[in-house]
Parts: C-alpha cells; sequence; structure tokens
C-alpha cells in the first residue's frame, strides 16, 4: 500500500492524479493472482492485460504500466561525460 501511495503522490499534479492508490493496490493482488508465471516483464503484463482484455478489470494497473514503460531511461548524460573524457586525454 505505501508503494502505491507513493507512485499516486509522484503522479499527482494541479490536474489530480491518474490513479487510486487504494484501487491500484486491490488490483495489483488481483492481478498477481491471474498472471501467469511466464510474464516476467512489465511490457509482458501489459500485453497480458491488453491481449485478455483485463482493462476494465485492472484499469489502475494498466495505467501504472503504461506509464512505466514510457518513462524515458537514459544513461546518455554519463556516456557523454565519459566520451568527453576521453577526448580530452587524447588531447593531453
Amino acid at each position: 500500500m505505501k508503494c502505491c501511495l507513493d507512485l499516486n503522490i509522484a503522479l499527482t499534479d494541479a490536474s489530480g492524479s491518474d490513479i487510486d492508490p487504494k484501487d491500484l493496490c486491490s488490483e495489483l493482488q488481483m492481478f498477481s493472482n491471474i498472471v501467469p508465471n511466464t510474464v516476467s516483464s512489465s511490457l509482458d503484463a501489459l500485453r497480458f492485460i491488453d491481449d485478455h482484455g483485463l482493462n476494465t478489470a485492472v484499469p489502475n494497473v494498466a495505467i501504472a504500466l503504461r506509464i512505466a514503460l514510457t518513462i524515458p531511461i537514459t544513461v546518455a548524460s554519463g556516456e557523454r561525460s565519459f566520451s568527453k573524457l576521453k577526448l580530452i586525454k587524447k588531447t593531453i
């Protein structure tokens, strides 16, 4: 429940929140009993929801998964730093 509340806080802005933390918690408990062991990633879980028409049964889980899968995760700034460091070392 704490994680669901934390996610709700992170996703809340002036227009409101995208998820209901209490519903998300109960949906996650229900979804964990439905999903097969072959589902091993967030993308697989979202595909399972879409393929089996569970968008109305677990809407908060589907929204949370879509948000998690669209957040850009990159290490490009760190890679650029090492690349520049390599160029600096070459000139010295």
